[in-house]
């Protein structure tokens, strides 16, 4: 113990240190609200973030500047904020420093890299997202997918969430990892519980660090330990040859070779297996609640996945070919992305000057782009409130400028498991209305809550009835 109190007092001490900027380097940046003395909108952000920043958008327009305990957030709304930091000055905004509560459990993964290490690791990490391997998983999905939904009983209420994240962290051992993770899904499961409360905080309160069993950082130390045994371990394993099967992200990980002949280090390899478990299954979980949670509402687009899914599968399982037949469900995929996409937003650092409509943007600025509000803009999507998977029609659908919808980031940082997550959620939807339908338990306020991804307040609670 004695020799953590020199990391204690230099986690305080960074807690304490930070100053306001200087007040010039707010010349030249986006009108916005004053917010309250010293922390500016930082409280109202923490009690009701979504609120806070449809407010500020609405008063502001796309372009506006919050203050956060003194420093300027760059909050950019639409398609033009979109592409200037996905596209048009990518390369100038930097995610490393932006995510630094998940640098210490993703380390060099690629959510949290910039630059040319960025690059690299994208190079080597490609493989495991090719046509043929993700066509591959198929079958995998479908059968977690249909063994869950066996073992339901009419009338049982489940939370939602909950359950299809043991589900989609399921599909993710075996297809990262090659393994089946019945013995270990709620032990990792609780892993990941033990590091989100550290992950959600926002600065400057992620700056303290103690190491100890009641604080936020105790907990994600210990929790990202058992992380770890459990990945270094398939790793090695792996490594050493063992485990018959070679088809899984893991192995494609360790047999990537960039184009120097150079490959991953062990713990890059680690980086990048702990960053496909973690973003694999939550974010896909939670598109999946949204959309079971929507189809509870709209019945009669419930139907018309069920009309089509009778039609192209006839009852037998999905191929990779008949899964892209499944036009309006794809549909339907997207829309609930849009009204409750899992990365609800993004922050980046200005490496340099940004200019952008007239206004400076200096180096060293945080600028957040939002989709929970470009998605909902009124101007791009008609009645943007309303769940109408006809928008997406490939043939008839509406007509919206690039950038408008990014459910999955764009430009070079475009999400790499993008077909990974619609295939398992048309997978798993399919599989689900092949036996059952779900009802909303009366009586509840779903309420979103924005945190890393955008997650459900509360509880969904849903009852199972005969198909």
């Amino acid at each position: 113990m004695a020799a953590e109190a020199p990391a204690r007092r230099r986690s305080l001490a960074a807690l304490v240190a930070f100053r306001p900027p200087p007040s010039q380097i707010w010349d030249g940046l986006p009108p916005g609200p004053r917010g309250r003395p010293i922390v500016g909108s930082a409280l109202d952000y923490m009690r009701d973030p979504l609120g806070t920043l449809t407010r500020a958008h609405r008063a502001y327009g796309r372009t506006l500047t919050l203050s956060w305990f003194g420093y300027p957030l760059v909050l950019l709304v639409g398609p033009e904020g979109n592409r200037l930091v996905l596209s048009e000055q990518a390369r100038n905004f930097l995610w490393r420093p932006a995510l630094y509560s998940l640098i210490p459990l993703l380390g060099e993964g690629l959510l949290v890299t910039d630059g040319d290490l960025h690059d690299r690791l994208r190079r080597l990490v490609l493989p495991v997202f090719q046509r043929g391997r993700v066509d591959s998983y198929v079958p995998i999905m479908w059968d977690y997918a249909t063994q869950l939904v066996a073992g339901w009983q009419p009338g049982q209420v489940f939370d939602v969430d909950a359950t299809m994240r043991g589900l989609t962290l399921q599909i993710a051992g075996r297809t990262i990892f090659g393994i089946d993770l019945v013995a270990d899904r709620d032990e990792l499961m609780r892993g990941f519980r033990g590091t989100a409360e550290y992950s959600r905080l926002p600065w400057p309160f992620n700056l303290l660090r103690l190491n100890l069993p009641f604080t936020a950082w105790g907990q994600f130390v210990r929790a990202r330990a058992e992380l770890d045994r459990f990945l270094y371990r398939l790793i090695d394993e792996k490594a050493n040859g063992g485990g018959a099967s070679r088809d899984d992200a893991l192995s494609a990980l360790l047999d990537a070779r960039d184009e120097d002949g150079s490959r991953l280090t062990r713990r890059q390899v680690r980086d990048q297996a702990l960053t496909l478990l973690a973003a694999g299954h939550d974010t896909t979980a939670h598109a999946l609640t949204w959309t079971l949670y929507l189809l509870a509402r709209h019945p009669a687009a419930l139907r018309r996945i069920v009309a089509e899914q009778d039609a192209v599968l006839g009852g037998a399982a999905p191929t990779p070919d008949t899964l892209r037949q499944l036009v309006y469900l794809e549909m339907v995929a997207k829309e609930a992305l849009r009204l409750y996409p899992p990365a609800w937003a993004g922050i980046r650092v200005a490496a340099t000057d940004i200019y952008h409509q007239g206004y400076r943007i200096p180096a060293g600025t945080s600028v957040v782009y939002s989709q929970w509000l470009s998605h909902r803009l009124p101007d791009i999507f008609h009645d943007p409130l309303v769940f109408r998977p006809e928008r997406f029609d490939p043939q008839h659908g509406e007509e919206y400028p690039p950038f408008a919808y990014v459910p999955f980031g764009g430009g070079a940082r475009l999400c790499l498991g993008m077909t990974f997550a619609l295939q398992e959620i048309k997978i798993v939807l399919s599989a689900l209305f092949a036996r059952w339908r779900l009802a909303l338990e009366p009586g509840q306020r779903v309420v979103p809550r924005p945190v890393v991804t955008l997650v459900p307040r509360r509880p969904i609670l849903m009852r199972v009835e005969p198909a």
